[in-house]
């Protein structure tokens, strides 16, 4: 017997079957934990590939049917085919998000719940209303559970086993006494929709971004149409390739200037990605609003970059064309930059001379050391950036050549941030750090009448005779002439 089987009734799936294998090949469970039963009544060669992939994976198992026989009937055959302790139906069409069952089984067993419920987004509909947020226990009687997907125990009394179900909506499992669980944050499953509805008289204004005891603080302004609808719900939206995590948001006046709305929310990137860390690399921040008239989920105009440490993990939000990204792990961004030259100290001892590099706009919540760089022009050091009672300062042995080098830094990935300092060694071993002298500012480029004529002459020589040309000029009585030509 596995965990879960994964049930699925195919018809001429097309290009959609390679993004739902896709996502089933990238579940965070084993794939000796769950199985797929796949019933399928194509008649466009997609059951050749059917056939294919069950060859190719020792968990799936592929059946045919009649083209007459309806989805829920199909399901239902799947069912009765499926070893699993639990059970979930898809959609062709759908995408499982990497944790999706991983997070609905875990919940199953930590709850003992019958059935649970998680979201399915699309471009019309996300699924956030449909769903409660995360909860043990959910009365499933006043949510419209349609378009959710739900993970079922197959042995459950408390369930309905009816044949007829469809089981692609959860609703007609549940009875009276069924447990029902929910996960609401993290987006289950996606798939293609329609255009998001964009409800009239609504903007979103400049966002706020603040770290505060390990947590991202977020205030966006919102504007809605007067009076204020009931019911107004927002959410704060993460997305990674198929992953979306929606957080809810706090909606209420702003306390600024008085006027419009505000959303307010605290992002933990230690649990906010299904209960756990987010995954490394950059995600986009939206906000959603769901009013009467509908939907919508907009980008985040970007703030001024703000970086952070957090129990040892960096993260930079910074910009994506405009539009705020965080990048968690610091995967494509280094977590410090510039230094002002008052935030600086060498200490020389016997091990070399040690240049600290402080930064205080990095927030730091724990206590940590990670791995990082310093570059004196293009030559790389080995350096540590010591984050301890709230600060963050960069730590290295340079060398005590003689001359002036540019520095550079990185901890994280991206390219190395220039700090806007210079170590100077002069010829006794003197060491200095200092800021950077302004370029001095480059002459506009000369006009043609400003062109000595010897050179415009120059400058009008066919191509053809330009290797002629360089041999003469090597004759030291015609460079004499030229240079007197053209002032030189």
């Amino acid at each position: 017997m596995t965990d879960v089987s994964v049930l699925i009734a195919s018809r001429n799936p097309g290009s959609a079957l390679a993004g739902l294998v896709h996502s089933l090949d990238g579940q965070s469970l084993t794939a000796g934990a769950f199985e797929v039963v796949i019933v399928d009544a194509s008649d466009d060669g997609s059951a050749d590939r059917l056939r294919q992939l069950a060859d190719r994976r020792v968990n799936v198992t592929v059946l045919t049917a009649g083209a007459d026989r309806s989805d829920a009937d199909r399901l239902e055959t799947a069912l009765g085919r499926a070893t699993g302790e639990y059970a979930i139906a898809l959609g062709q069409d759908w995408r499982l998000a990497p944790l999706a069952l991983e997070l609905l089984l875990d919940r199953a067993r930590s709850t003992g719940a019958d059935l649970v419920v998680g979201r399915v987004a699309d471009g019309a509909v996300s699924g956030s209303t449909a769903v409660p947020d995360d909860a043990d226990r959910v009365d499933p009687t006043p949510v419209d559970l349609t378009g959710c997907l739900g993970l079922f125990q197959r042995s459950s009394p408390r369930l309905r086993h009816e044949p007829g179900l469809d089981l692609l909506h959860p609703a007609s499992l549940v009875m009276a006494s069924s447990v029902v669980s929910a996960v609401g944050r993290y987006a289950c499953a996606t798939r293609d929709g329609g255009e998001v509805g964009s409800p009239a008289d609504v903007s979103i204004d400049a966002a706020r971004f603040r770290w505060s005891d390990g947590l991202l603080r977020l205030t966006v302004g919102i504007r809605v149409p007067e009076p204020r609808p009931s019911g107004l719900r927002a959410w704060l939206v993460l997305t990674q390739g198929l992953t979306e995590v929606a957080l809810p948001a706090e909606v209420g006046p702003d306390d600024g200037d008085g006027t419009g709305d505000v959303a307010r929310c605290l992002l933990d990137p230690a649990t906010a990605g299904g209960g756990r860390p987010l995954d490394d690399g950059p995600w986009d921040l939206r906000l959603r609003l769901a009013l009467p008239g509908g939907e919508i989920t907009r980008p985040l105009p970007a703030g001024p970059p703000c970086s952070a440490v957090v129990e040892g993990r960096p993260h930079v939000l910074g910009s994506d064309g405009g539009f705020a990204q965080l990048d968690a792990g610091a995967t494509r961004t280094s977590v410090i930059g510039r230094v002002e030259p008052s935030e600086t100290s060498i200490v020389e001892s016997a091990r070399g001379i040690l240049v600290t590099l402080e930064h205080p706009d990095v927030h730091v919540h724990g206590d940590a050391v990670l791995d990082a760089r310093l570059l004196l022009d293009k030559f790389r050091l080995p350096a540590r950036l010591v984050c301890r009672d709230g600060r963050a300062r960069l730590e290295s042995y340079v060398s005590s050549l003689a001359g002036v080098r540019v520095i550079s830094v990185v901890a994280g990935g991206g390219k190395p941030v220039p700090t806007g300092l210079q170590l100077r060694v002069d010829g006794a071993g003197a060491v200095a750090l200092e800021a950077v002298p302004p370029k001095a500012p480059t002459p506009p480029p000369a006009t043609g009448a400003d062109v000595p004529l010897a050179q415009r002459l120059r400058r009008r020589v066919p191509g053809a005779l330009d290797p002629a040309l360089r041999l003469l000029v090597r004759v030291p009585v015609v460079r004499r002439t030229y240079r007197l030509l053209i002032g030189r």
